[in-house]
């Protein structure tokens, strides 16, 4: 039972749709995601190697990122989201590699 005052005590969930483990990317990527909340989502964040690159509170939500700055190498990305009720909850990490250089 939920403690009063708070119907929600669930946190989001969310699905990454894109990239996929294993994808190589380059240069500005989109991560795509799907997400179920029984309340409102307050905000979304992209996360690579659980460092938080960008946040966004505007619906509809999305994570656009420039690789840039990354090494050429394997990294975890993950979606975090938080609800209206301050549920926070993660997707399941996506492991990719990035190949900036030629």
């Amino acid at each position: 039972m939920p403690p009063p005052g708070k119907p929600d005590v669930d946190p989001p969930v969310i699905a990454i749709t894109q990239p996929h483990t294993g994808d190589t990317l380059r240069g500005e990527i989109n991560v795509n995601f799907l997400i179920q909340d029984k309340s409102k989502v307050k905000w979304v964040s992209l996360l690579v190697d659980n460092k938080e690159e960008l946040r966004d509170s505007t619906e509809p939500f999305s994570l656009s990122f420039k690789t840039d700055s990354l090494a050429d190498t394997l990294h975890l990305i993950k979606v975090k989201a938080c609800d209206f009720w301050d549920n926070i909850g993660e997707s399941k990490v996506v492991e990719v590699f990035i190949r900036n250089k030629e």
